[in-house]
């Protein structure tokens, strides 16, 4: 039989009775493996699904094209169009994958790609400086109390931006984070200040959201002639209004194109345009933290892209910037008695370790 064996490249458009596709897969499982482990299973594409499939892939090529991501990939293109264009005259294509992984219609998460924004303070904590004017903001009220500090007040990293919110340090992570956009961030878009990528804030409550919406405007300011468009930055809590209006504007408006929340738009919602989740507070709950970092994780057509983010292609991933160090640690898993005669609910602990990228 392998002496016989022969590749076509040729198909007539027939149709094939299903019980000679699963024979073929039959077959097909019988193969050996190591150890028997047998490590694939078999997708069947036909039809509209198999046009879906291949469309998916021309995007691919087109990509590599124009981003090459895959070491020496430009001396393979021309052999991965004439691939696509084989499988597009074959009647049905059948795929063989880990089971661990997943189909493209099973998928429904761009990649995710980490940046660290680090400093001096994030590492190793600041002092309060005797003198300095010192603002106590209560939780529970709101109601603000200033005064001087009268001796030099040591704060370590963690107590930032928890008991402690260091204006300059806002300045410096916000500024870092402008200064990556075109550089690390997205390189291959045209540098325009007015389109960087939707960009999702979350603060540690809301005095720390409006201390963020005044410093992100002082940062961005000097990029815009005519001035700051009005709804570059807006914040969504609980107390900036019509939160769903305010969500909305931040899928489809041009010009929002920062929203700064604490919680309001960490679960349940989904901004597909968006490019950045920027972690300006910690987070130490599982669930949360994966709802958190999981707002920037659905795909968008690239026409209905572009028409928030002109100066965008694709949407093949969003960046999750850290700011306080919340990729770094363990995060906790609630738990608990339930009680007598009460079941206990178990959530499974997330799995995606902190990978460079998560591939479609």
């Amino acid at each position: 039989m392998i002496y016989k064996r022969r590749s076509v490249r040729k198909y007539r458009q027939d149709r094939i009775p299903q019980g000679d596709i699963l024979k073929m897969i039959e077959a097909a499982k019988v193969a050996p493996s190591a150890k028997n482990r047998q490590p694939w299973k078999f997708i069947i594409y036909s039809g509209n699904d198999k046009e879906a499939l291949l469309n998916i892939m021309e995007r691919g090529i087109e990509r590599e094209v124009k981003y090459p991501k895959l070491p020496e990939s430009a001396s393979g293109i021309e052999d991965a169009k004439n691939t696509l264009r084989i499988m597009r005259e074959a009647p049905i294509t059948v795929c063989v994958i880990d089971p661990d992984g997943f189909s493209p219609f099973e998928a429904l998460e761009a990649d995710q790609r980490f940046k660290e924004i680090e400093t001096e303070v994030t590492e190793h904590g600041g002092i309060i400086e005797e003198g300095s004017k010192v603002v106590e903001v209560s939780h529970k009220t709101g109601k603000t109390t200033t005064y001087e500090s009268v001796a030099n007040y040591g704060y370590t990293a963690k107590a930032l931006d928890r008991s402690v919110v260091n204006r300059d340090q806002i300045r410096k992570v916000l500024t870092a984070y402008k200064e990556a956009i075109y550089t690390d961030l997205y390189p291959e878009r045209e540098k325009k200040w007015a389109y960087v990528p939707k960009t999702l804030i979350f603060a540690k409550d809301d005095n720390h959201a409006t201390m963020i919406v005044d410093v992100v405007k002082e940062v961005f300011k000097p990029e815009f002639q005519d001035g700051l468009p009005a709804d570059f930055v807006q914040k969504i809590t609980y107390s900036a209004g019509d939160s769903n209006a305010l969500i909305r504007d931040l899928r489809t408006e041009k010009s929002f194109r920062i929203a700064v929340t604490v919680t309001l738009v960490a679960t349940g919602t989904d901004v597909r345009p968006l490019g950045v989740v920027l972690f300006m507070r910690d987070v130490m709950s599982d669930v949360l933290y994966t709802q958190m970092k999981g707002r920037g994780c659905r795909t968008i057509k690239d026409d209905k892209l572009r028409e928030v983010t002109p100066n965008a292609d694709t949407k093949e991933c969003y960046y999750i910037v850290d700011a306080v160090g919340v990729t770094e640690h363990d995060h906790n898993i609630p738990g608990g008695d339930p009680g007598p005669g009460k079941m206990a609910l178990s959530l499974k602990r997330d799995t995606a370790w902190l990978m460079e990228r998560f591939r479609l």
